[in-house]
């Protein structure tokens, strides 16, 4: 089986088994998702909710990364904090991975959510999470403008709730990681969040595993990929997209410039469908990874694999070339004379980046004639 990028590293989750609280549920570390605001052990302190309570009421400057992952706290729990946390302007990162809240435990948060400037990570993953919670959430983060990473995946959230989401963050140019992985959301919830995605320039990664996409799904997220030109990482493992959906995507990819990772794992891909991923490759300079492991593909190990092997690895190497391009001129510019104006040396970016046909010689020359009109 040929991977064709490097694993991702998984967050260093504590486990907690039990707690004088309740008993946690099991988790494998395997479904844990890696995102651009990754874990790190050093920032977060992982605290019994009994420790947590006093220093947060203090509101302790040293706690800022708080991670509460796997103590069965339930709704009285999450009460408890939301007392604490009342005032607190110093926390930017709270983890509530599989604690036991419900939505009545949501209800108690959200009033200190709402206008809170300075929390940028959210995790309250694996609890119990209805429709009713998430749109207390949406209505608790409406207009907030520091929420950087949302994870609500393994929660029962549906279409209704997806909704009240979407429109909770209509707008936000903050949040640019949400994972809404392995929940009861459908074709219609998924429908309302594409709609909001396709001209959406804040969110970079976003991870459906498990979230029951079919072909038409496929489709749904095919047209925002035509259209938004912030997204860089897609995780739709776990799906039923087949041939069908795979195709979809592979025509979006053609006219695609940003996307950079994208996770089609165990997602029922056959043959057809991973040659129209290889041939969408061969005019698509962006994608560096792509996750096929464990779908239907027969040849993937051998003229399939090899194929998006070299492609990735062409795009890899062009899109180290346009960064090293992107700083030249910023440096040229400088050296070329200070009177440049922005918007000149911002179109020989964009144009070094994106078409990768300008030579160095050549980009030079280019911003030597705009400084002599």
């Amino acid at each position: 089986k040929l991977v064709f990028s490097p694993p991702l590293p998984t967050p260093p989750y504590r486990y907690h088994n039990t707690t004088h609280r309740g008993v946690a549920p099991l988790y494998s570390p395997a479904t844990a998702s890696t995102t651009t605001m990754s874990r790190t052990s050093h920032f977060w302190e992982e605290l019994s909710l009994d420790d947590a309570l006093p220093r947060l009421a203090a509101k302790d400057p040293t706690l800022t990364h708080l991670s509460l992952n796997f103590e069965w706290i339930g709704d009285e729990g999450a009460r408890e904090l939301a007392d604490a946390l009342r005032g607190n302007t110093v926390l930017k990162r709270l983890d509530l991975g599989a604690v036991g809240i419900t939505d009545a435990g949501v209800a108690r948060l959200v009033n200190w959510l709402r206008g809170n400037i300075m929390l940028e990570y959210l995790d309250i993953s694996m609890n119990e999470i209805s429709d009713n919670g998430a749109a207390q959430l949406a209505d608790g983060l409406r207009g907030n403008t520091a929420l950087q990473y949302l994870d609500l995946q393994m929660n029962r959230i549906g279409d209704k709730g997806v909704s009240r989401l979407v429109d909770g963050f209509r707008g936000n140019t903050a949040l640019n990681v949400l994972n809404l992985s392995a929940n009861k959301f459908g074709i219609e919830g998924l429908g309302r969040l594409a709609d909001e995605l396709r001209d959406n320039t804040a969110l970079v990664e976003l991870h459906l595993k498990k979230a029951h996409i079919r072909d038409e799904g496929a489709g749904q997220l095919a047209d925002v990929l035509r259209n938004n030109t912030a997204l860089k990482h897609l995780e739709l493992g776990g799906n039923i997209i087949k041939d069908e959906g795979a195709a979809l995507l592979a025509d979006a990819l053609r006219v695609n410039t940003a996307l950079q990772t994208l996770d089609l794992q165990a997602c029922f891909i056959g043959d057809e469908g991973a040659a129209k991923l290889v041939d969408a490759l061969r005019e698509n300079t962006a994608l560096q990874k792509l996750h096929l492991e464990d779908n239907k593909i027969e040849d993937l190990g051998t003229r399939f694999g090899l194929q998006v092997h070299k492609l990735l690895e062409r795009n890899h190497q062009l899109q180290q070339e346009a960064v090293t391009r992107r700083k030249l001129v910023f440096v040229w510019s400088a050296q070329i004379g200070a009177g440049l104006p922005v918007e000149v040396i911002e179109i020989v970016a964009r144009q070094s980046l994106w078409d990768h046909q300008l030579s160095p010689r050549e980009l030079q020359f280019l911003l030597s004639s705009f400084l002599n009109e």
